[in-house]
């Protein structure tokens, strides 16, 4: 995925987060990025996993599209189109509110929406601040959600050979 872009992320959940800001126009726009992506994986991955490819605002907006069923709901580029989207995922979704979902369930707190209308300084006393560091992230480019991975400036390994090279 490195050839998309210098700037990628492995998360939890089997995960990957590309930062494509910069190749969107040398790849020819958002949708041809994403089929060329689509293209490479089923190359690595003929009869492997199907993969779920999204693309937004966010990395983290990105990564809850990513869970969506529909394909067509996996992309948005404006930050409102990615709102629209966001706000009507289960919540469950939300890697950090997993301890909490029978808890945020009986408050009545089933979709993302629901959980962003909680004031986040009582919903961090009750939870984690993790989870509203999660909630800000879906649609705040600036919070930061992932660590990312930079390739090495070198490569080397050592093979030893089974015969005499000359």
């Amino acid at each position: 995925m490195m050839a998309y872009t210098p700037k990628l992320a492995i998360a939890s959940h089997n995960v990957v987060l590309l930062d494509v800001t910069a190749s969107l126009k040398l790849f020819k726009g958002p949708l041809a990025l994403v089929r060329q992506i689509h293209h490479s994986l089923r190359q690595l991955y003929p009869s492997g996993p199907a993969a779920h490819v999204s693309m937004a605002p966010t990395a983290m907006g990105a990564w809850m599209l990513a869970r969506q069923q529909h394909m067509a709901r996996r992309r948005a580029i404006k930050p409102t189109t990615l709102w629209r989207l966001l706000k009507v995922l289960p919540v469950r979704y939300l890697p950090a509110a997993q301890p909490y979902l029978d808890w945020l369930d009986n408050l009545g707190c089933i979709t993302l929406a629901n959980l962003q209308q909680l004031p986040k300084a009582s919903l961090s006393q009750r939870t984690s601040p993790a989870l509203t560091e999660q909630v800000d992230a879906l649609t705040d480019a600036s919070t930061p959600v992932v660590q990312w991975v930079s390739k090495p400036d070198a490569f080397q390994q050592h093979i030893d050979l089974p015969y005499q090279v000359y």
